[in-house]
């Protein structure tokens, strides 16, 4: 039996905590239970409207068709908004999309300081590139559908100027006469065109010449040459990263080119016509000091002693074997 006189404390529920609190657990919630957390109550409702849960909106998890998106955009998308990350319907049978002419307008307005732009698997065709926000560092087009000119209306108007990352990996008719339209992003440090087959000589020369300060490229899959790479190697004199897996064509002598590099840190050789000798004399010739990581074939029969040897020609180097 209690004692007279003791005082009960009321019970502790979730609504007893600060709204401060409340905001720091909701900020770990995706953005489909954010929702969901809205329709709780009122004072959540208003919680979750706070800017700084916001900043950051993922979608890829869900392929959220058009309609959802017009009402996400206009509950929660606001001028905090940093990265956005959308996910598309080409490998569905639904007839919509993630993204529209009339949507990216709206995003351009109320996200006037969106740094990151995230679409997979979206057809884009019909996208009015010049529509883009004029703000972004990063552009990620991943596996979707544009045609060969698109990216140049918004080069045209200058809205990639402060562009740093450009990805089209696996996007399709990605060529040539794309990546001459890219020469004019004066900021460009990341170029990601894995699984662009189309693009060759003239247009990796093309950004070659006009891009001096790349420092990561991505190649995997392209179909470049022992040329391009000497492109890449008299021109690109920043490039601390170059990833070549699946390049079939290039041989010890495009190798050869990039040994001139003083600054490369990480190479991917995997797939690629290379043999033994060509590695030894491109790690061998290479005066770069910071080399760390290369990355060569399982199956083109290199032995634990063969990886000693190489490792031994470049202290701090990590040779793997993929």
């Amino acid at each position: 039996m209690a004692n007279q006189g003791t005082i009960t404390s009321p019970a502790l529920t979730i609504d007893s905590l600060a709204d401060n609190v409340l905001v720091d657990i909701f900020s770990f919630l995706d953005v489909k239970d954010k929702c969901r957390t809205a329709q709780v109550c009122r004072r959540w409702n208003s919680l979750i409207h706070q800017k700084s849960l916001w900043k950051h909106i993922d979608l890829t998890p869900f392929k959220v068709d058009l309609r959802s998106i017009w009402k996400l955009v206009r509950a929660y998308y606001t001028d905090m908004l940093l990265s956005l990350r959308l996910h598309g319907f080409t490998e569905s049978i639904k007839s919509t999309e993630c993204i529209s002419n009339a949507v990216l307008t709206d995003i351009k307005s109320r996200c006037p300081n969106l740094r990151e732009l995230f679409v997979t698997k979206a057809n884009l065709i019909t996208i009015n590139s010049s529509l883009l926000p004029a703000a972004l560092k990063q552009l990620t087009l991943h596996k979707c559908l544009i045609s060969v000119d698109w990216l140049k209306p918004a080069v045209d108007k200058g809205l990639l100027k402060t562009v740093e990352k450009l990805s089209l990996c696996g996007t399709t008719r990605t060529s040539d006469a794309t990546l001459k339209d890219l020469t004019k992003l004066p900021k460009l440090k990341s170029i990601n065109l894995s699984g662009c087959y189309r693009i060759g000589e003239s247009g990796v020369s093309a950004i070659c010449q006009s891009l001096s300060q790349i420092e990561e490229a991505y190649f995997d899959g392209c179909d470049i040459n022992d040329q391009c790479l000497h492109h890449i190697g008299t021109r690109w004199t920043s490039l601390k990263v170059i990833i070549l897996e699946n390049c079939s064509r290039i041989t010890d002598v495009g190798l050869g080119s990039l040994s001139i590099l003083k600054k490369l840190t990480h190479v991917n050789l995997v797939s690629c016509s290379i043999g033994k000798q060509g590695v030894i004399n491109f790690l061998t010739v290479t005066p770069s000091v910071k080399l760390e990581c290369l990355k060569l074939s399982k199956d083109a029969d290199y032995t634990g002693d063969d990886v000693s040897k190489l490792e031994s020609l470049k202290p701090g180097l990590q040779v793997e074997l993929i």
